[in-house]
């Protein structure tokens, strides 16, 4: 399987990650100050904002190859 055939796959799965990841932080920012407390501490806020963070730049890198793959085919 060549590269540019794998680009769409992962970059589709980095996307849905990033998803995922986005709606832990937006659930434990639900149970700040309520009875259950919040699961995730600040220290595990960041290291999933700098997961997303990297996440986003492979996922713009694998996005300009597959765009830059695309342009060489027509």
């Amino acid at each position: 399987m060549s590269r540019a055939a794998t680009l769409p796959d992962r970059l589709e799965c980095q996307l849905m990650t990033i998803n995922e990841l986005a709606k832990v932080l937006t659930n434990n920012t639900a149970h700040k100050g309520c009875a259950d407390p919040a699961q995730i501490d600040l220290l595990g806020e960041d290291a999933i904002y700098s997961a997303i963070t990297f996440l986003s730049e492979m996922a713009h890198n694998d996005l300009c190859d597959l765009l830059n793959t695309l342009e060489g085919v027509s």
